[in-house]
Order: C-alpha cells, then sequence, then structure tokens
C-alpha cells in the first residue's frame, strides 16, 4: 500500500500534523509527496498506456498542475489547479477582486514557470477529471462518457474556448453540458489552468486521460511486487 497527499496538504498549515494523526489512527503511513514527485508519477501513469518517454505530460489537479517529460528530466508544478482558481477568484464572497478576467490573468502568470515551446515535436498528455471532461465537451459529447474520452485528441485551443464558454453560463445551464455535474462549478477554473499551461509549452494538440497520479502509484506497486 501507498497512500500519498498533494497539494492540499502541502499547502495547509497543519498538513504534517494530519499525515501524523492518520498514522496514528489508522496506521497507514500518509506521504505528503513534493511536486516533483507529483509530476514524475503522473508521467509513469501514461507511460504505463506505451506512451513513449519523450511525451510532456500535463496534470492539472485541485490545487495544482505539474508538467513531466522523462526525457527531458523535467518535473515542474504551478501552484494552480480547479479549486484553488475558483476558491480564490469565484467564490462567494472570493479572497481576491477581479473575477473571471482576473482569473484567467493568475493562471498565465503562474503558467510562466514550465519551460516555454517545450510541447515542439513532441507528443502531449492531458491527463485527470479536467482534461476528460474537455474531451466531452470539444467531442460534442451527448452525455459526460469517461471510457468515451479516454485517448481523446484535441486542439489546444479548446481548453480557452470551453473554459470562457462554461464560466459564462449559471451553474444549471453548466450542468445541462457533457460534463460531470460535481465538477461542474470549478471546472472552468480547471480549464483556464490547463489552457495557460498549454499556450505556454506551445501545444497544438493534445491527447486525453483519465489515468493520473494514482496509475502511476499502481504502476509502480506492480512492477516491485509482481512476479517476474
Amino acid at each position: 500500500m501507498r497512500a500519498v497527499g498533494t497539494a492540499c496538504l502541502r499547502r495547509a498549515r497543519d498538513g504534517a500534523e494530519f499525515a501524523r494523526r492518520v498514522a496514528r489512527e489508522t496506521g497507514i503511513a500518509l506521504e505528503v509527496i513534493a511536486e516533483e514527485e507529483e509530476a514524475r508519477l503522473g508521467a509513469i501513469a501514461i507511460a504505463a498506456e506505451g506512451a513513449s518517454t519523450d511525451a510532456l505530460v500535463i496534470d492539472v489537479g485541485g490545487g495544482s498542475s505539474e508538467v513531466a517529460c522523462e526525457a527531458l528530466g523535467l518535473r515542474r508544478s504551478a501552484p494552480i489547479g480547479a479549486v484553488v482558481l475558483t476558491e480564490t477568484w469565484l467564490a462567494t464572497p472570493p479572497l481576491q477582486s477581479g473575477g473571471w478576467p482576473a482569473l484567467r490573468a493568475a493562471a498565465t502568470a503562474a503558467a510562466q514557470v514550465f519551460p516555454a515551446g517545450v510541447a515542439r515535436g513532441r507528443p502531449v498528455w492531458a491527463i485527470g477529471g479536467t482534461a476528460v471532461n474537455l474531451a466531452c465537451c470539444a467531442g460534442g459529447f451527448a452525455r459526460f462518457d469517461v471510457h468515451a474520452a479516454e485517448g481523446a485528441v484535441v486542439p489546444a485551443h479548446a481548453a480557452a474556448q470551453w473554459a470562457d464558454e462554461l464560466a459564462a453560463l449559471p451553474l444549471a445551464e453548466r450542468k445541462a453540458r457533457p460534463i460531470e455535474a460535481d465538477r461542474a462549478s470549478i471546472l472552468p477554473a480547471g480549464l483556464a489552468a490547463l489552457a495557460a499551461v498549454l499556450e505556454r509549452v506551445d501545444a497544438e494538440t493534445v491527447r486525453v486521460s483519465g489515468r493520473g497520479l494514482r496509475y502511476g502509484i499502481a504502476r509502480e506497486l506492480l512492477d516491485r511486487y509482481s512476479p517476474t
């Protein structure tokens, strides 16, 4: 067994104490992993699906976004994600003023930590819930379907297009689109983060997968303990 915590526990003032309490009360050793380890595990998840080590892997989560490329030794993170951007700019009341334009600008600024143009000439994958919902919208699905979205190739500009379109809709109308109802309130911010990263790395298209960090963990455990 391997249990990990990511951006939420990295950001929390009492993240380390929470991990210790989990260990005391459950016997589970909860690791609060670094950004680089989170990026590495996302890349492993996609490698297990047959992606080359040259692939650029983007993982937009709730509290952070990671970019990894094993061939380049690239593992980098930005503190932008679907939940943190929503809570900062779109909540009632928001932590900061400015609304949707300010959110988009903040995502663009944060994405500058990633190497410019690094996607040129290499395959690009986006993993996780934000990416799968994007594929359902861009593919014109009648309803959300994670299985049909798996492996879909989407134009990179679609992330920004759908971010703006969904952000302009009331929540009830948003839920009528082919997206997860439970993700409807945070999806525009997640797409804004993904759009900012795709623009920074200069991607033209992106292949989508619902597989993420937990699949990378499972892959390593299987490789470690499976009979040879």
